[in-house]
């Protein structure tokens, strides 16, 4: 199953051609809800210097994740924001359609522990569903029915409240923009402040 899942992952998301461009030769990545680490596994491809520390609150997935990723990366069993024990230092973290899975208390310190992983100018990508009022595409639904099964409510943010959360964090964006022409997911690119967190 995780072998299917990957190899139509890699073919139908629109993900891969666009999020490389994002990072800027990494070397230590955080891949917070790595799953199966697909897109980690992929980067590491792309860029042969770089390792991956991965975290996620399935088992198996983790399981899986260690072993598609070998010696050049580490995968951690866990939920955000218990995210204390992971390394610092750190030049790239990515956060790809998990933040409807965290309330807004739980996204913030999400947020405010990256920044201080990430070196200053260190690269957070996030890629997040905003919804469109006047339907519901067949994907948020299928993702909605898998998040009841788990008891769990999507906590769904628009644009301008996912800015403000990450600009406070004291992040700087660099780029929002359109997963897909007319996907609800938006990617957002941005980049440690030397200084401290700040009010927007």
């Amino acid at each position: 199953t995780p072998r299917l899942f990957a190899r139509w992952k890699i073919r139908l998301d629109p993900m891969f051609p666009r999020l490389a461009a994002f990072l800027k030769d990494p070397r230590r990545i955080l891949d917070i809800g790595c799953g199966y680490a697909i897109p980690s596994v992929w980067l590491l491809e792309l860029f042969p210097a770089a390792t991956v520390c991965g975290f996620d609150p399935d088992k198996e997935r983790v399981r899986v994740a260690r072993s598609a990723l070998g010696s050049r990366g580490d995968v951690r069993t866990g939920r955000a924001p218990d995210l204390a024990d992971l390394p610092e230092g750190t030049d790239t973290a990515l956060i790809l359609d998990v933040i409807h899975m965290l309330d807004d208390a739980a996204l913030r310190e999400t947020l405010r522990i990256l920044h201080e992983k990430l070196i200053p100018g260190g690269r957070l990508v996030i890629r997040a569903t905003i919804p469109v009022a006047y339907h519901t595409p067949w994907m948020r639904r299928l993702e909605e029915f898998r998040l009841r099964r788990h008891r769990l409510p999507p906590h769904y943010r628009t644009r301008e409240a996912l800015e403000t959360m990450i600009r406070t964090a004291g992040f700087q964006i660099e780029t929002v923009e359109p997963a897909a022409p007319g996907s609800e997911e938006s990617w957002f690119d941005a980049v440690r402040r030397p200084s401290e967190r700040t009010e927007p």
